[in-house]
């Protein structure tokens, strides 16, 4: 694993100063990397910082040392060539770390911090175990016919590691340690819930992990966030936990930040990185989360570390976003078909209209209209019409795709050249789609082509007014 040196930040050496007072000590033993540099740095969420840095000496040994102790947590050792190993730094912060190059996991040993002896034990463990699962699961792909008796070996195995984990909580409590490995435990499903694939089921074991997925979270505990977990379990909640539809986001939202907020720093983090990853450019960029939080949180004097400058911003952005979020009437949108006439949204007749910015060099736009295609011959123009619009200036390449497919909808594109709909619609992808209803609102977003059948046979033989 590599990754970028970043400096210390400011809030990290004050929580120090102000909490520890007894300092660290920890020596460094790697005889390849004699008379060379190596660091020390943490996670934090998603990203590393360095705060220290060691000498090696002829033989290969050096120390990291430091008045104050560190916050416990999940750190690393960051060799020359920016690859690095993680260890733990718990209660008491010394002891000595050695290692060999030539396999930086293998060959660790951690010496005079048994919790640590504990965390090296059982990263070999599970290190054996998941090579285990992965040489099953490459049986499986090249013998299906073994795939039940893998597979059953494979189920056997993950119940090693998790006795394993569970053995380890047990016999040390009330350590970083600990608190780590229950911090990543997914909920437990009722048995019914667990090989059921009847429909109705499914949802309700989706509706289950999602309602129980952070059980075994200490939220109190700031210590976590020195660690990727937190950020990981936050981006799996969202991106397969939660319906992507802006009511049950808003919901999730709500009561993770009321859990966390005991703890200002736990509190500080989800808030922080929920409103990054639902920004434009985050990992899950959704506009109405987006908005939901900067109104509800950051606007409404609940994200006190935040400057007015960031907050002026922040209120410029959102009345950007608003134009488009869902319950809003779509901008006008009026373009050029392939003959030069002018097609605008309004004048199209039905209960829903979807609105898709596509370019015909994008492979999941055209996914996406092949089966569009399929939904066009379903319904009738009377109640759904698509409205396609060419996100480019390729003119050429949009008129050839055009001639060789037959598409059942309007298609156009913008032959002034000044393409305004890209800062209007926040063509930050490709495809971007938009359902309108009748009265041109905006009901749903961004959704895949399942998402947008399912709707809208809900909504069929509904009174579209």
């Amino acid at each position: 694993m590599r990754l970028n040196l970043l400096v210390l930040s400011l809030f990290f050496v004050i929580s120090c100063s102000n909490l520890f007072s007894q300092g660290y000590k920890i020596e460094i033993q790697i005889k390849q990397l004699a008379d060379s540099n190596v660091f020390l740095g943490y996670h934090y969420g998603n990203e590393q910082f360095v705060i220290d840095t060691a000498h090696l000496n002829k033989s290969g040994r050096g120390v990291f040392e430091g008045n104050t102790e560190l916050p416990q947590g999940v750190y690393m050792i960051v060799l020359p060539n920016m690859t690095y190993f993680d260890i733990l730094v718990p209660l008491p912060q010394k002891f000595l770390v050695k290692n060999d190059t030539t396999d930086l996991n293998s060959n660790l040993e951690i010496i005079g911090s048994p919790e640590n002896e504990i965390y090296v034990k059982y990263q070999k463990f599970s290190a054996q175990k998941r090579f285990e699962i992965s040489k099953l699961s490459e049986q499986i792909k090249a013998n299906p016919q073994f795939s039940i008796t893998n597979q059953n070996k494979i189920d056997s195995i993950q119940i090693e590691i998790r006795n394993e984990r569970s053995r380890i909580i047990k016999s040390n409590p009330r350590t970083f340690f600990a608190a780590l490995l229950t911090s990543m435990v997914d909920p437990d499903l009722p048995a019914r819930l667990i090989k059921a694939d009847n429909p109705a089921i499914v949802e309700e074991r989706l509706n289950y992990l999602a309602l129980h997925y952070f059980d075994n979270y200490d939220f109190n505990d700031a210590n976590l966030l020195f660690s990727p977990v937190l950020f990981n379990k936050l981006m799996t909640y969202y991106s397969k936990l939660i319906i992507n539809i802006p009511d049950s986001i808003n919901k999730a939202s709500d009561l993770l930040l009321v859990k966390s907020m005991k703890s200002p720093e736990v509190y500080r983090f989800i808030l922080n990185t929920l409103i990054s990853t639902f920004d434009l450019s985050g990992d899950l960029p959704n506009d109405e989360a987006f908005v939901y939080l900067a109104e509800n949180y950051y606007l409404n004097e609940l994200a006190p570390w935040v400057n007015e400058e960031f907050l002026g911003r922040l209120r410029a952005h959102v009345t950007d976003l608003r134009p488009t979020l869902v319950g809003s009437v779509a901008p006008a949108l009026t373009l050029s078909d392939t003959l030069g006439n002018l097609k605008s949204i309004k004048e199209i007749n039905s209960c829903f209209t979807l609105v898709l910015f596509w370019n015909p060099d994008c492979e999941h736009c055209i996914d996406f209209m092949a089966e569009l295609k399929k939904l066009c011959k379903i319904y009738p123009s009377t109640y759904f019409q698509v409205y396609t619009v060419l996100a480019t200036d390729n003119e050429k390449l949009w008129k050839s795709f055009l001639r060789k497919n037959s598409f059942p909808w309007i298609s156009v594109f913008d032959s002034t050249k000044k393409n305004d709909f890209i800062d209007t619609y926040k063509l930050f992808m490709i495809p971007r789609m938009y359902l309108l209803d009748s009265e041109k609102r905006i009901v749903r977003k961004d959704f895949e082509a399942p998402e947008l059948q399912e709707y809208l046979q809900n909504q069929f033989g509904k009174n579209c007014k």
